[in-house]
């Protein structure tokens, strides 16, 4: 019978840095089943033309999360493309992904290049990357940080792979911090 304890890789980055790119090519190349789960899918869920501006974006998130749960109660692994667009995304990630196994993986990408992809793409508000760039990382830490510009897509997934040899230790400190907070708050206060 299959362990029933899942693992999930979480990838984090701008709108643009290459995600998507990276959960796909990992796939690929691993020997073992993972699941890809992305917010971008949601996206796809809604009729033709949904944006930030027009779902009740939220909510959309909040059940996001809660999804990338219940997959990973049903003991599927799981690679989940996101962007930790602020403190309280990751808080929903850490509360609702406690018992599991999870390495956060950091995407990193230099700004004028987030911002040429976006042109490309077409597909995402002009300056969406730039709303990103500055807070994206700013109150995470990771197992492993990666470049989409400096390094090929197939070295970042040969990479990710190689990390998986050792249990993922940071979102477990996260949590723990997330779970001494409350006290020393009640302490001060």
């Amino acid at each position: 019978m299959k362990d029933m304890t899942a693992s999930i890789i979480i990838l984090n980055g701008t709108s643009s840095a290459g995600k998507s790119s990276l959960a796909r090519t990992f796939q690929a190349q691993s020997e073992h089943q993972w699941v890809r789960l992305s917010i971008d899918d949601c996206f796809r869920a809604f009729p033709a033309g949904a944006n930030l501006n027009t779902v009740p974006y939220e909510r959309l998130r909040r059940v996001f999360y809660q999804n990338i749960a219940l997959w990973a109660s049903e003991g599927f692994d799981l690679i989940v493309d996101t962007v930790f667009e602020e403190p309280g995304c990751l808080r929903k990630a850490l509360r609702l992904l406690q018992p599991y196994q999870v390495w956060l993986v950091g995407l990193h990408c230099p700004l004028d290049e987030l911002e040429r992809r976006e042109a490309v793409r077409g597909n995402r508000p002009l300056g969406l990357a730039r709303s990103q760039f500055q807070t994206v990382h700013s109150y995470c830490a990771y197992d492993l940080e990666l470049n989409s510009h400096s390094s090929e897509v197939e070295d970042n997934a040969d990479a990710i792979e190689t990390r998986l040899q050792q249990p993922g230790q940071v979102f477990s400190q996260l949590l723990n911090d997330l779970h001494e907070a409350p006290l020393i708050t009640r302490r001060a206060g």
